[in-house]
């Protein structure tokens, strides 16, 4: 496992420790959802050791929000190849047809 240079690097140049940037993130998630985010120092340093490697949903866009760069420019990579677009942004899922068969 190796760890978030990326992410460790923009966490530098804000001047964010990890209970920082927990705060600010439950705030964009709040802003988000209308619902209080639970993230945790824990969840930080989880992204920064490599053990999480690929963040939910809100927190990706909650993370989006705080650096302004694409999710996958803070070192976060997708659980499966051919997941995101062009621009280094989750592609979004193919649309299933459900057939009627006769």
């Amino acid at each position: 496992m190796t760890g978030n240079i990326h992410l460790a690097a923009h966490m530098a140049a804000a001047g964010l420790k990890q209970s920082e940037l927990a705060q600010r993130l439950n705030a964009h998630v709040e802003q988000l959802t209308g619902k209080s985010g639970n993230v945790t120092a824990q969840h930080i340093r989880n992204w920064r050791t490599g053990k999480t490697r690929w963040p939910q949903e809100r927190l990706r866009l909650a993370l989006k929000a705080e650096f302004g760069v694409p999710i996958l420019d803070l070192g976060f990579v997708p659980r499966s190849s051919g997941t995101t677009s062009e621009g280094g942004e989750p592609a979004p899922a193919p649309v299933r047809l459900h057939r009627r068969t006769q």
